[in-house]
């Protein structure tokens, strides 16, 4: 499962999340860094937390932030906590970031 965002500056939008996650404008999400310092979110909620995590990438041709479902190795989430996370996640966008891009796509 993953979310596609289609944006003219993925990285920059990346980052605008990043910083609004901080400074608690979005309130129910957290980065997260594993051992290596590769960046996910994680919903924050106490039944949430650590369940599944959205890890970001880019693309080109046309230029989009990717985020796509994975999890720790320890803990595999079933198909409705990875379906929970996108779907809240989505809102997330749709209510802060709406003027950031011009297309949404979320894949099973």
């Amino acid at each position: 499962m993953q979310i596609e965002i289609h944006t003219n500056n993925p990285a920059a939008l990346w980052t605008k999340i990043k910083k609004d996650i901080t400074a608690g404008e979005v309130k129910t999400w957290k980065v997260v860094l594993d051992a290596n310092k590769t960046e996910y979110l994680t919903h924050t909620p106490e039944q949430w937390l650590n369940k599944a995590l959205l890890i970001p990438s880019t693309a080109i041709s046309p230029n989009r932030l990717i985020l796509k479902i994975t999890w720790w190795t320890t803990s595999v989430p079933n198909e409705y906590t990875k379906g929970l996370y996108i779907g809240r996640f989505t809102e997330e966008l749709l209510e802060h970031y709406r003027n950031d891009f011009s297309k949404l796509e979320t894949y099973a």
